[in-house]
């Protein structure tokens, strides 16, 4: 699970009796209020006072990569002295304001900056409170954590198997624009390059690929050919992911790989690398983002087809050719290997229970 990495600094006005020196006791109350819901602090060394410090500040910031920093205004404050910081920084940031001493008139001095950053058009939030206010945590809590999911993206490599599909056109991507966007950088391979890899592993570890599969589920139905073959298949990637530093995979498996790929890709999620099939690169950017939220494996539906939600019963139903992350299973002994239904030259996970009865449907039933 993501831990935000969070800069804190204070901004004061000297020598205009607004009892600046309460902003001591302030953000300490910020940083141990920041560190209890969960975040990493990386704290400036100096109260932001000229505009000197400010541009002091931004190059701390900077070399610590923080993923935002809090610009806590402790007093009224002018821009002059803040805008190197702001400036200098090319991160999202919040300006927490509040009224526990009305000398110190902090909401006035967020005031009178924040009008200038609207105009900018720089990335801000604005939080009202005191310290403990559970409202503006819980507003900095979900703000620290989308802006530390947009620094890592910046950094994210995926490993793009085959494209798209040449039967799912809206799947195309378009690599440019993902890098503008997102800042993803994408790793392109051939579909050829698992399917000759994968015929390079040793059997021996193959084997122990396999058996390492088979003690995770509570039934095999497959052929002891298939299930080495998969799980060359698998080794093979893993050495692509480590090689190439991937933090997540896309695989067109239509047609060639369709049942070769899907004990893999449900290895891959459970192993925190988010893998999507069917060269679906959207769902595998947003399993990513999901899966640094969670902290667990991330399942995509069969173009997120849900055929039946249970609010009640607290339970969805949804479609899936076999990838399915084998810790999503409510328990071991629900999940099957077995042939895959489309190929038969493949194999794919199954989950025991489904509103058919039989154990060979594709649709699983999952509690959410």
């Amino acid at each position: 699970m993501i831990k935000p990495k969070v800069g804190i600094c204070t901004a004061i006005l000297k020598g205009f009796n607004l009892n600046e020196e309460d902003s001591i006791t302030y953000q300490k109350r910020l940083i141990e209020a920041i560190k209890k819901i969960g975040f990493d602090t990386v704290i400036a060394e100096e109260f932001v006072s000229t505009p000197e410090i400010a541009e002091k500040t931004a190059g701390f910031f900077n070399n610590k990569d923080v993923d935002l920093y809090i610009l806590h205004i402790g007093t009224f404050v002018d821009d002059p002295r803040v805008m190197p910081l702001v400036s200098g920084v090319q991160k999202p940031f919040i300006i927490w304001a509040h009224d526990i001493n009305a000398f110190n008139i902090s909401i006035t001095g967020a005031q009178n900056i924040i009008p200038n950053f609207y105009d900018l058009g720089l990335d801000y939030k604005f939080i009202y409170g005191n310290f403990e206010d559970q409202i503006a945590l819980n507003d900095t809590y979900k703000y620290c954590r989308a802006c530390a999911i947009k620094n890592k993206l910046r950094k994210v490599k995926i490993g793009y198997f085959g494209g798209h599909p040449n039967i799912m056109t809206s799947l195309t991507a378009d690599e440019i624009t993902i890098k503008k966007i997102f800042g993803i950088a994408l790793i392109n391979f051939g579909n050829e390059d698992i399917l000759l890899g994968s015929q390079k592993i040793e059997k021996n570890e193959s084997e122990s690929t396999w058996k390492e599969i088979k003690s995770m589920v509570g039934k095999i139905n497959t052929s002891e050919e298939l299930g080495l073959m998969t799980s060359s298949t698998l080794a093979y990637i893993l050495k692509m992911v480590k090689k190439n530093n991937l933090d997540a995979i896309s695989i067109n498996c239509f047609p060639h790989l369709k049942g070769r790929v899907c004990i893999p890709i449900s290895r891959l999620n459970d192993m925190g690398i988010p893998s999507a099939c069917e060269g679906d690169l959207d769902s595998t950017i947003l399993m990513y983002i999901l899966y640094q939220l969670s902290g667990r494996a991330i399942s995509n539906g069969d173009q997120l087809k849900i055929f039946n939600l249970d609010m009640p019963d607290n339970s969805l139903m949804f479609s899936h050719c076999g990838a399915g992350a084998l810790s999503l299973a409510a328990k071991k002994e629900e999940i099957i290997i077995h042939a895959d239904y489309e190929t038969g030259e493949g194999i794919a996970v199954y989950f025991r229970k489904n509103p058919w009865g039989g154990n060979n449907c594709k649709h699983a039933w999952n509690k959410r």
